[in-house]
């Protein structure tokens, strides 16, 4: 979401102090810790966007095609498996009805928040919260057969192989 490793291992490690300083912060009877993590990850990858809205690079190279986002550090059978996931989330997002693939798009690629994307839509923020909803529900099981994440944020693949990855952020 941010496009820049290093400032994604900064909101890391903010997000960890976070908890670090604040661990009630965590409500069992309110989800699971694994999800509850993600939001306050995201949410600080958005206030972090907010933050550098001058800076927001374009998502297409001057060809209007989508910028590929290189990482010298990914080895090719990594690089392989994250071009996997990005295909596989494009396909899963094309089944999506339009009105619940932007929200979402809004949601995840531009950093809004459900607010202001219903300001942006003219929607009323119930209409925007019930899509964003509905389309992570369908993702999850359009996406279901994909990987598999253990409790270790490792992800086995599709084929059923034994073979383990270790998960990281996609940028699509």
């Amino acid at each position: 979401m941010v496009r820049d490793l290093a400032r994604a291992e900064e909101i890391s490690q903010e997000v960890f102090l976070k908890l670090w300083r604040r661990p009630e912060g965590f409500q069992p009877g309110r989800g699971a810790f694994p999800t509850w993590l993600l939001s306050v990850v995201h949410h600080c990858a958005v206030d972090d966007l907010r933050s550098r809205r001058w800076d927001v690079q374009p998502l297409t190279d001057e060809d209007g095609l989508p910028r590929e986002l290189a990482d010298e550090s990914t080895d090719l059978a990594e690089a392989a498996w994250i071009r996997e996931q990005r295909s596989a989330v494009r396909v899963a997002l094309a089944t999506l009805p339009a009105s619940q693939r932007q929200a979402l798009e809004l949601a995840y690629f531009a950093g809004l928040t459900q607010r202001e994307i219903a300001d942006r839509l003219g929607q009323p923020l119930g209409t925007v919260k019930t899509r964003c909803r509905l389309a992570m529900q369908k993702l999850r099981t359009a996406l279901a057969g994909v990987a598999e994440v253990n409790g270790n944020g490792h992800v086995t693949g599709t084929s059923g192989s034994s073979s383990v990855r270790e998960v990281r952020h996609v940028d699509l």
